[in-house]
């Protein structure tokens, strides 16, 4: 009986079809499973826990079918994110430089979302560029300004996440709203905070050590 395979994965959630009945849940409701045993007659038994509740039952697994996984953060938050960052990438005067050399290479940079910033040679960024590409790459600043100066690594990335599915889709659709929005945020949360960038030291750059500074 112990080579028994469960059914559903302890610390899953199911919900629970089983029927009303004393300290059960309600049917419908979504639980998580906390522990599982195989009963005397072998069959495969489970405790559960409704969602805010400290309260278990034990159901057979007939009495609960699989859930899909809850997203740990909404299309919502995902949207606001892109608006954010996009925001900084199409308006900011910090954006100049790497806005031109996004133009130089083809692509509308008023058309294209910025999904993360990281360091990099100096910054990294991930862009969903105008024509639906996913690009990841490196650019290097002038130490005195902080403009892009140069792109120093440009990797076409091939994969679908919630993140460009979102993009792909306010691409393809009408992006005048999405457009407004990110201009609006920028307006009402970043314009008035937007400064030049102090300059750098050369050699405050790793890449610094190898190159000659600009002039």
């Amino acid at each position: 009986m112990s080579n028994i395979e469960p059914k559903f994965e302890i610390y899953t959630e199911a919900i629970f079809i089983g029927d009303s009945r004393s300290g059960s849940p309600k049917p419908g409701s979504r639980v998580s499973i906390v522990a599982s045993h195989v009963n005397e007659i072998g069959t495969h038994c489970y405790t559960i826990c409704e969602s805010k509740s400290s309260s278990t039952y034990t159901c057979s697994e007939h009495e609960l079918e699989p859930a899909e996984p809850v997203p740990f953060v909404s299309d919502h938050e995902i949207r606001n994110n892109i608006v954010s960052q996009t925001a900084d990438f199409r308006f900011s005067s910090n954006s100049i430089g790497i806005r031109e050399l996004i133009a130089t290479r083809g692509y509308d940079p008023m058309r294209c979302f910025q999904l993360s910033c990281d360091q990099g040679d100096d910054v990294n960024l991930t862009l969903f560029l105008s024509d639906g590409v996913l690009v990841n790459l490196d650019y290097r600043e002038h130490p005195r300004t902080r403009q892009a100066m140069n792109i120093s690594q440009w990797e076409i990335l091939d994969y679908d996440d919630r993140e460009t599915q979102l993009c792909r889709k306010i691409l393809n659709d009408n992006s005048s709203e999405f457009d407004e929005s990110v201009r609006k945020h920028y307006e009402d949360n970043k314009d008035s905070m937007n400064s030049a960038l102090p300059p750098l030291e050369w050699g405050d750059r790793t890449w610094h050590t190898w190159e000659q500074p600009p002039e």
